[in-house]
């Protein structure tokens, strides 16, 4: 594991497993200081896919529920995976949402609409 955080009633489980190749963000998020609290996962982020080790890479968001602050992370997050993915990277994002959360869903699918080089999957579980 590279980078763990532990969830808390207000920001998600963060784990960035170099490894696997992956992250996953899960739970809810609506910190006080949503860039001090992603900041530091991003950076890790941004060194791991810049290493050049990496050919593959996974991102699984669970998000229960986020503040406007977290959907503005979320998408500076979309476009960093972007970019890496139009530099060779094969990125796969994986959008889970609660079957009946339409809101949810309709938040996956904007974001894989910005995502033309990323295998984004909104996905009902």
């Amino acid at each position: 594991m590279l980078y763990e955080i532990q969830a808390t009633e207000s920001t998600p489980a963060i784990k960035l497993d170099e490894v696997n190749s992956s992250l996953l963000i899960e739970g809810e998020s609506y910190p006080e200081d949503v860039f001090g609290f992603y900041g530091p996962s991003m950076k890790q982020l941004n060194n791991l896919l810049q290493s050049g080790s990496v050919n593959e890479f996974t991102c699984n968001m669970k998000f229960i529920y986020f503040n406007s602050s977290t959907a503005r992370v979320i998408m500076q997050l979309v476009d960093k995976l972007e970019s890496f993915a139009k530099n060779g990277i094969n990125i796969t994002v994986n959008w889970y949402h609660d079957p009946d959360d339409d809101h949810m869903q309709e938040l996956g699918e904007e974001y894989a609409e910005e995502s033309a080089n990323i295998n984004f999957n909104v996905i009902a579980n």
